[in-house]
């Protein structure tokens, strides 16, 4: 395999895009997969009335993420193959998407967080786009917080390949087909 900083795959996407069940599929499949930092951090400050919320304040809400995302994907992560359920450039992206201001910390993060510069892409989609508890933008705000996804993936050098709308099975098999003409023995 490579070394760490190859290792390290994205998945990201649009909101209710099939990320979170496409790294619960890897994840059956014996692969290393980290969860959803953003959606925690939603729980946890919905558990404790706080206000460090996407929709009440992004600002401290994106500080919270990013703390935890450094932590985990940066000193916890080992150097096996990871999929990550969206990254650090995903902060980023919610921050721009609002006009916020975005500290040069955050990007540097992304250097020093070592992720391979092949990220796999769910793209919005209206059949299986749902709100929740954790997930109150509507479809309109999610295309483009999306949008916003995909400049700031690209403003940062990553190569995006789209994983489409289709069972999950056959998108996490198009993950692995991907992976092996990065020449990774995935047995």
């Amino acid at each position: 395999m490579g070394d760490l900083a190859t290792n390290r795959f994205i998945i990201t996407g649009a909101a209710s895009a099939g990320k979170t069940t496409l790294i619960e599929e890897l994840s059956k499949r014996g692969f290393n997969c980290y969860e959803e930092v953003s959606r925690r951090i939603i729980r946890q400050q919905l558990s404790i009335s706080s206000n460090a919320l996407p929709w009440h304040d992004m600002k401290r809400f994106c500080s919270l993420t990013f703390d935890t995302m450094i932590t985990e994907h940066t000193y916890q992560a080992d150097s096996t193959l990871s999929f990550f359920d969206r990254a650090i450039p995903d902060i980023i992206a919610n921050l721009d998407s609002r006009k916020l201001h975005i500290p040069d910390s955050y990007t540097q993060a992304v250097v020093d967080a070592g992720y391979n510069k092949n990220v796999f892409v769910l793209p919005i989609h209206p059949a299986i786009f749902v709100n929740d508890n954790e997930r109150r933008e509507t479809y309109k705000q999610a295309e483009e917080i999306y949008r916003s996804i995909i400049k700031v993936y690209q403003s940062l050098g990553f190569v995006l390949h789209e994983i489409p709308l289709m069972p999950v099975d056959q998108r996490a098999e198009m993950v692995l087909t991907k992976l092996h003409t990065y020449n990774y023995d995935i047995v």
